[in-house]
């Protein structure tokens, strides 16, 4: 067990150490105040894009499975859908590009009620 600890403490140890270095003499040491602001704004659109990137994956997944899951209810309601790999992956395929559509389409409505406000 003290082997462990030992092991984590040296590692702790080594990162800090390296953190230490970065900051005092590496690449981040010639920031300026004017980098600073610009490091800082790409640091927030990198996190913003990967939160709307993963949103979208998330989405597109949940997207999928509900068009997997769609010929599998259509035959337990009665209707004659064979559930075969190939006719799952038409409705997932289906499914995505039904919603593709309709983000676009949304994208195009929220254009179009810009334009289309008129000021009182």
């Amino acid at each position: 067990m003290s082997e462990l600890f030992g092991i984590v403490t040296g590692m702790a140890s080594s990162v800090g150490n390296m953190a230490t270095n970065i900051i005092s003499g590496g690449f981040l040491s010639g920031i300026t105040s004017v980098n600073t602001v610009f490091v800082l704004a790409i640091l927030a659109m990198f996190i913003f894009v990967t939160k709307r990137t993963i949103s979208t994956v998330i989405t597109f997944a949940m997207v999928s499975v509900a068009s997997a899951a769609f010929p599998v209810v259509l035959n337990y309601l009665g209707f004659s859908i064979p559930i075969t790999m190939q006719t799952i992956v038409f409705f997932v395929i289906m499914g995505i590009a039904t919603f593709i559509v309709f983000i676009i389409g949304r994208y195009i409505m929220k254009i179009l009620g810009v334009f289309g406000k008129k000021e009182k």
